[in-house]
Formats: C-alpha cells, structure tokens, sequence
C-alpha cells in the first residue's frame, strides 16, 4: 500500500480554537527529504540531505525552497550550507 504525508500547519485565531490547513500533498522527492528532516530532530544541514537523499544538489535546494515558501522549514545560513529547521509538525496518513 502506497504511503502519502501530509502536512499540516496549526493555525491560531484569536476567537476560535486552534484549526488544522492542509499544506500540500508531498511527491515522492518531498517524501524523502521530508523523511531525512523529521528524522534528523527537525534540524539538519542541506549538504547532508544532498549527500543522504542521493537526488541532485539543485532538486534538494529546489523542494527545500518550496518548504520555505509553505511555512514547513526555515532556512538559515551556516557557514558554506544552510541549517533546515522544521516549523511545523507532520501527521502521516496512508
């Protein structure tokens, strides 16, 4: 059976109770960077998911990118590579 993670985001507003977004579905790339992050304690290297993944430095720095702009990473310089700091928890579904 084919596995699917979605991601989700707890939203706070100010009247109601915290309510749960769904992000985006992951594809198989996402999935596996997804995978190294959450495995790692929610912070690891870009390098490392490069070298981990075995998909291409610039299809890593790409999906990566896209996690930025949903809200699931943070990104911050370190040195000549980037620290990945996950913002948000995952639920996992099949």
């Amino acid at each position: 059976m084919n596995k699917n993670i979605i991601i989700y985001t707890i939203i706070k507003n100010e009247t109601e109770d915290n309510r749960i977004r769904k992000i985006k579905l992951l594809s198989d790339e996402e999935r596996i960077i997804f995978n190294l992050i959450t495995s790692e304690g929610k912070e690891v290297f870009q390098n490392d998911l490069v070298d981990r993944s075995g998909l291409p430095r610039y299809t890593v720095s790409r999906i990566l990118s896209r996690f930025e702009s949903y809200g699931i990473i943070k990104k911050e310089r370190y040195g000549i590579t980037n620290k990945i700091i996950l913002k948000i928890d995952a639920v996992e579904s099949q």
